[in-house]
């Protein structure tokens, strides 16, 4: 998994997936919360001061090697997060289980990005 580079922050992608979602555009809001992830990565590596080539599986497992959380924390969180790209592109996830992993992507956007919204520390 490589990353791209974003034109919107991680905050302005969010908000484009909920309209798609209201719309009633599920694959449209995955694509786009996607991105907000991606770009919630880089933005973390950026933070925690971590090189990086693109590569976020790489990026992840750099942050799992600096990060007090659990051992594959991040790769963990990536994993789940590369359905919403999957569905984006192949429609693969039922609603139901989509609407999961949308607010799972989004409960680990909010920690990174707003972390005093929801715990007060990364």
């Amino acid at each position: 998994m490589t990353s791209q580079t974003t034109e919107m922050t991680a905050l302005d992608y969010t908000h484009a997936a909920h309209k798609q979602l209201a719309a009633g555009n599920e694959r449209e809001a995955a694509g786009l919360l996607w991105k907000a992830a991606e770009a919630t990565f880089i933005d973390l590596g950026r933070e925690r001061g971590i090189e990086h080539d693109g590569d976020l599986i790489k990026l992840a497992k750099a942050l799992d090697a600096k990060s007090a959380a659990s051992k594959r924390y991040h790769r963990s969180r990536l994993g789940g997060i590369s359905l919403l790209r999957d569905h984006a592109k192949y429609e693969v996830l039922e609603s139901w289980y989509f609407i999961d992993v949308y607010r799972d992507t989004l409960d680990f956007i909010l920690e990174v990005q707003i972390p005093e919204a929801l715990n007060g520390k990364r």
